[in-house]
């Protein structure tokens, strides 16, 4: 029995480099495909934020219907204790806390805050949270409730 090796068996294969370059390439589009990913997620966090806040403003135009136009009072920040129960859960099961930060104490003064924040006016209700990324409208503070800037979302009646 004879073994048949090719006359060129040198040319069979890869080269170091050659392996090297490929394997730098995979690495390329690993990290872009990771930094896409990552903004996607953020995005998904903010678009979170923003169904929370309407559905809170659901509960909270339920709860003034069966209280002769009326608002609850208190709570403010989702990040303090009396967050879960200020609106009574036959309008709400439980209210939506941040996706990230449950607990930051006073978010006003936490940088990257994402806690909710309920403002109760003398005319309604405004609801604001610190987004990741910029909204699509850009607002500013409110007289109703000052906290404002370049990612904030408001949801107001």
């Amino acid at each position: 029995m004879k073994l048949y090796i090719p006359a060129n068996f040198e040319d069979k294969g890869f080269t170091l480099i050659e392996l090297l370059v490929v394997i730098a390439i995979i690495g390329l589009l690993a990290s872009i495909v990771l930094a896409s990913l990552n903004s996607a997620r953020s995005k998904s966090r903010d678009a979170r934020r923003m169904s929370d806040l309407r559905q809170i403003a659901t509960a909270l135009e339920l709860y003034a219907s069966d209280n002769n136009g009326t608002y609850p009072t208190g709570c403010g920040w989702s990040s303090w204790g009396c967050w879960p129960t200020f609106i009574p859960s036959q309008y709400i099961p439980t209210v939506p806390k941040d996706p990230v930060n449950l607990d930051l104490g006073f978010c006003a003064t936490q940088p990257n805050c994402h806690a909710y924040e309920y403002c109760n006016t003398s005319s309604g209700f405004i609801l604001v949270v610190n987004l990741e990324n910029p909204p699509a409208q850009l607002v500013g503070n409110d007289p109703g409730c000052n906290n404002g800037g370049p990612n904030w979302f408001r949801v107001k009646n």
